[in-house]
């Protein structure tokens, strides 16, 4: 399909409050050909009627004009009106993924933990994992960012002193002392 047949097609299912024209008329994405002629032959039918009517005119009118270019994007080129109604809605779910890496990365660095909540993000805006993992990576690849080291392991047994099977109260004991000698440095 050529990009003026689908910029005509977007405008009028925008005009409409459709999200697109399998939407508008009323057909299944998979529908066999008779059933998308069908549905195109009675929209064509109510636009007829509709002509007239200065709330429908518009919409009327395009249909009537353009029937052939609807039958051709519901039927004989299905695949790639299909391909640029994805690649379109996709696009602008990935405009909004970019604004939640740009708050996401922080000192040129992307946290596991935030990386986490991005890729649960594109999976909410509808995206793929493999389209949002690689679109993570683009990211990182434009900004000069990376993806940040996990933190280093602190053994905190170690750092209060204990023994890793020690008791509940030998471990509250050790934090009291640890405290008390904060205070006695901060005093």
């Amino acid at each position: 399909m050529k990009k003026r047949e689908l910029d005509a097609i977007q405008k009028f299912v925008s005009n409409t409050g459709a999200t697109d024209l399998f939407a508008y008329f009323e057909v299944a994405r998979d529908a066999d050909i008779e059933t998308v002629e069908a549905a195109v032959r009675r929209k064509r039918a109510w636009a007829q009627g509709q002509q007239a009517n200065p709330k429908y005119r518009q919409t009327a009118i395009w249909v009537i004009k353009n029937v052939g270019l609807c039958k051709r994007a519901l039927g004989s080129e299905r695949g790639a009106y299909v391909g640029e109604i994805t690649k379109a809605a996709q696009s602008g779910a990935l405009e909004v993924l970019g604004n939640v890496l740009d708050g996401a990365v922080y000192d040129h660095k992307l946290s596991a933990e935030r990386e986490e909540a991005v890729l649960d993000r594109g999976v909410q805006l509808g995206l793929p994992d493999t389209v949002v993992e690689r679109y993570i990576e683009d990211y990182l690849d434009r900004h000069d960012a990376r993806r940040a080291s996990p933190p280093e392991f602190v053994d905190l047994y170690e750092v209060l002193g204990v023994d890793p099977d020690a008791s509940s109260a030998e471990i509250q004991q050790a934090v009291a002392r640890g405290l008390d000698q904060a205070q006695g440095l901060n005093a």
